[in-house]
């Protein structure tokens, strides 16, 4: 090798001292190379570090909105709650709902009905209390006056020649002096036959929705204008109900057969002239169903507590009245309704004379 240095001129002192110069280039350059990486490790490092703690920072903040729109929301729900509650006692007080009792048990001796009214009861100033909605629930605990008030109900929807009656007595007893009356198109007093008369109820719905077909009409009000048959109205009535509900429910708490019937029954009759009453001492969630509640007014007699009330009007109230007493919501108001007093002996007077001539 020292020949060949020597033959290119070059001494072995040069040589070596060259190749010192180069090797020391070569490490100058890795250090540097290696103090380069170590400083863009560090910044990187120092900017996942700033990353991490904005992330943090804007978690903080995050979490602290919602611990204070937590707050905020149950501020708000608080305040609700409390508006519902003051707006219940007003109610209370207001409309004298229930401490306040009318001074006098009004007898029932027939009052002219207009239309589509159904006569509830009378205020706590002895003047008749309307009902204009399509289907109503009578409902209460046993012993509240159930029966006597809807002895009213049906007595001055015959007296005033209204319309048409199927009845259904699920007792068999309370209503049987109604059986023959005029207007009573059907009278059934056992479960056995109850879909008898929700069959011929909707029989008639039936045979009307095909008649309004026909005459290119919409309601009963327009048919009549229409026509010189007039058509009357039509009321289904049954006593004792949550034995139907009872009967006729799948396996998962459904309505289904009769009780499915009377609740699509409830939605449709109204156009043509047809109402759905339903009374049970049971007011319970299982009878008073969510999707018969929605399309029916519920007139709340007295119950044991606070929560059946609740069922019933949506309300407490039912638990601390009287019998008789009742409180339901008519035209968008809660109102305290009192039973007519009807004695046996006009009950029977009005079933064997029971025309307007009567009222």
């Amino acid at each position: 090798m020292f020949e060949l240095l020597g033959l290119l001129g070059i001494t072995a002192g040069q040589f070596l001292t060259g190749a010192g110069v180069i090797g020391g280039g070569i490490a100058a350059k890795m250090a540097m190379d290696m103090d380069t990486a170590r400083k863009e490790r560090e910044k990187r490092k120092a900017n996942e570090d700033y990353e991490d703690m904005i992330k943090k920072k804007k978690q903080i903040e995050v979490d602290l909105f919602n611990e204070q729109q937590q707050r905020e929301n149950e501020g708000i729900k608080k305040d609700y709650e409390q508006m519902q509650v003051d707006k219940k006692d007003r109610e209370l007080k207001e409309y004298n709902l229930v401490e306040n009792v009318s001074l006098n048990r009004i007898d029932y001796t027939g009052i002219k009905a207009e239309e589509f009214n159904l006569l509830l009861g009378h205020d706590c100033n002895g003047l008749p209390v309307w009902g204009n909605d399509t289907s109503y629930i009578i409902s209460g605990s046993p012993g509240c006056g159930k029966t006597r008030k809807l002895y009213g109900v049906l007595l001055n929807y015959l007296v005033n020649n209204q319309g048409y009656v199927y009845l259904t007595d699920l007792k068999g007893t309370d209503f049987r002096m109604f059986k023959d009356c005029k207007n009573v198109v059907k009278y059934v007093d056992d479960l056995v036959n109850v879909s008898e008369a929700v069959k011929a109820f909707e029989e008639e719905y039936e045979r009307r929705k095909e008649l309004f077909n026909k005459a290119n009409v919409v309601d009963l009000e327009a048919y009549n204008k229409t026509t010189q048959y007039k058509l009357r109205h039509f009321m289904l009535v049954i006593d004792e109900y949550a034995d139907i509900s009872d009967c006729y429910k799948d396996r998962n708490g459904r309505p289904i057969g009769t009780y499915a019937d009377i609740i699509r029954l409830s939605r449709k009759c109204r156009s043509f002239g047809g109402r759905i009453v339903l009374a049970t001492q049971r007011p319970s969630v299982d009878v008073i169903c969510g999707s018969l509640k929605n399309n029916t007014t519920i007139v709340g007699m007295k119950c044991i507590n606070g929560l059946n009330s609740n069922i019933m009007i949506g309300t407490d109230g039912c638990e601390r009245l009287a019998k008789t007493e009742a409180l339901s919501v008519i035209e968008g108001n809660l109102m305290k309704i009192f039973s007519y007093r009807v004695t046996d002996e006009r009950l029977a007077e009005c079933c064997l004379l029971y025309t307007s001539d009567a009222a």
